[in-house]
């Protein structure tokens, strides 16, 4: 069950991750010229989560009917920190709109991926995540790849953004990457203070979190405690973790790829395209009713919610985070190209292996430290030679801003998914069992929070006015104007329920490193529908990344190995000891 449900998430984020960014440039590129409406977009679809989160109740209510009937099983304190969440969400969600309009994607990816060193930063001060020498070298090499892409951003200028505009969108794209960089650690810390107390924290609680599409009923339940699982339970863990898996990669892929589309096809709007990121949390009610339907039916007074008030309080304050840093990274896209951003964003991961040590204590191996340096590296070098995949349109001062932003979007998104995972593990204190359909609930509160955070935005940057003038004037059409902005709803939802599925199926960094591992898959699909130019630059810089990730990937796994084979030597002198 765990690793279908991390297998779900990872889907669910890389069809995010990929077809939000691309929907949400290509509003802007059309002609789409609200960026509240952009960052509204990246939460609105929060209302998908109802069904799920309805199921839940129904779920519960049948298995416990003498039970109080509660709508949520999250403690009043944890709602309302994932009230917080959401708002950050929601900032995080302009910035990146913003910034989307004036970058292309694949810029504005690059700048997003530095989320992953601010996610490290902030999980390690935030949650304890131990550092280790792979993580810190990953997040020195996203590092010098944002530093290098920044130093020739003029070349993928979209075409009518200026230099002033471009660097506009690199500055709030960067800030975006910052903000989720904060957001993720701040989620993992809901986590773990609605697990306080030993209640369970379920895959159920989460959506009612941060609502997003989630997976089927069964499971809802799945605790969290991997030593603890029964042996029937872990065909289940393991789909868990494809779909999640799964999930992060359709939207990883996706999302970025519909956002630039959205901008490059005419629209300007960053809220609307940071809202997009979040916007399809209602997708998560389904599971969360399917999760409640079944508690109800073992136990007829089982609450509504499985999330403790406090976590849910935590969720809304990562949720405000997710805003912002969805916000930045849409502002960012808008003048970046989806390679660039890409590359960008895969520095997320330099972020995220900092804050994790620093907020939940991730230890730091030396292939870690080595990942870091390299992906710092290649953002370097694609910072070098920016001028030559400039969007037509984008000045140079605007793709700098984009760069900056999308940048700042990675380096938030790093802190963000640490604080995700303190979350967690706040949940999980006192012996609670945390239970995916708790993270669903909690990625339902930042998801709404998250939406409600860019529809200010929207409001006051009056988006929703601007909504049907934009769609008459985008160069696809108006039907497809608005399927752009249905789709990239729905794929960033699947990114960001992905990510929250694998830190709850696996741990925050497997998250970053998935999120980064997208990268080429969304640098090809970047280059073959939106047609945007490859540099030699772009490709050492991709190669860099790739090489940082795949050391990255062989120091976990030499030293998950060496645990293993310590683990059966103990055991066979344990064995041995006993007459």
């Amino acid at each position: 069950m765990r690793r279908l449900l991390v297998a779900t998430n990872c889907v669910m984020l890389a069809l995010g991750v990929t077809g939000g960014q691309l929907l949400s440039r290509l509003y802007f590129s059309k002609g789409g010229h609200r960026q509240w409406l952009s960052g509204w977009l990246q939460t609105g679809g929060w209302p998908l989560l109802l069904p799920p989160v309805a199921a839940s109740y129904v779920r519960r209510r049948a298995r416990d009917r003498s039970a109080p009937v509660l709508l949520t099983q999250t403690q009043p304190r944890i709602l309302l920190a994932a009230a917080g969440l959401g708002l950050i969400a929601g900032v995080d969600n302009l910035l990146y709109a913003w910034g989307l309009e004036f970058l292309p994607v694949s810029t504005s990816a690059i700048l997003i991926s530095t989320q992953l060193a601010f996610t490290v930063l902030f999980a390690y001060l935030i949650v304890r995540q131990r550092l280790t020498m792979a993580t810190v070298n990953a997040v020195a090499l996203l590092t010098v790849g944002a530093v290098v892409l920044g130093l020739h951003v003029s070349s993928d200028r979209p075409a009518g953004v200026t230099r002033s505009q471009y660097w506009l969108g690199f500055t709030l794209t960067l800030g975006a990457a910052v903000l989720y960089g904060l957001f993720l650690p701040l989620v993992e810390l809901t986590y773990k203070c609605a697990a306080g107390g030993g209640r369970p924290v379920t895959y159920a609680l989460v959506v009612e979190l941060q609502l997003t599409p989630a997976a089927s009923r069964s499971a809802m339940d799945v605790e969290a405690r991997k030593d603890a699982a029964p042996a029937r339970g872990k065909a289940v863990r393991r789909f868990l973790v494809a779909l999640n898996c799964g999930m992060l990669a359709l939207g990883a892929i996706g999302g970025p790829l519909l956002s630039r589309l959205y901008f490059s096809k005419g629209g300007h709007r960053q809220w609307l395209s940071a809202w997009l990121e979040t916007g399809g949390w209602p997708l998560l009610l389904v599971p969360v009713a399917a999760s409640f339907g079944a508690r109800r039916a073992r136990d007829r007074g089982a609450p509504v919610l499985l999330t403790p008030p406090r976590i849910l309080l935590a969720a809304a304050g990562l949720g405000v985070a997710t805003g912002v840093d969805d916000f930045v990274y849409a502002y960012g896209l808008a003048y970046l190209p989806v390679s660039t951003s890409a590359i960008l964003i895969s520095t997320q991961l330099a972020f995220t292996v900092f804050f994790a040590f620093l907020v939940v204590r991730q230890r730091l191996t030396a292939a870690s430290v080595n990942a870091v340096a390299l992906l710092t590296v290649g953002a370097v070098v694609l910072g070098l030679h920016v001028s030559s995949d400039r969007p037509p349109g984008v000045t140079r001062g605007r793709y700098w801003l984009g760069f900056s932003l999308t940048l700042c979007a990675a380096a938030l998104y790093g802190l963000v998914l640490p604080l995700v995972e303190l979350a967690y593990r706040r949940a999980a204190g006192g012996g609670r069992a945390v239970t995916y359909a708790l993270v669903v609930e909690m990625q339902l509160v930042m998801g709404f929070f998250a939406t409600a955070f860019c529809t200010v935005g929207m409001v006051v940057n009056k988006d929703f006015q601007a909504i049907p003038r934009e769609a008459r004037q985008y160069e696809l059409g108006e039907a497809r104007y608005y399927m752009v902005l249905a789709w990239a709803a729905v794929l960033w939802q699947c990114f960001f329920l992905g990510a929250v599925g694998v830190i709850f199926c696996v741990h925050t960094l497997l998250a970053g490193i998935l999120i980064a591992v997208f990268i080429p898959v969304t640098e090809v699909a970047a280059v073959i529908f939106l047609h945007e130019k490859f540099s030699s630059e772009k490709g050492v810089a991709l190669a860099l990344s790739l090489w940082g990730l795949a050391s990255y990937s062989y120091g976990e796994w030499s030293q998950a190995k060496a645990k293993k084979e310590k683990s059966e030597e103990d055991d066979g002198e344990v064995a041995q000891a006993v007459p």
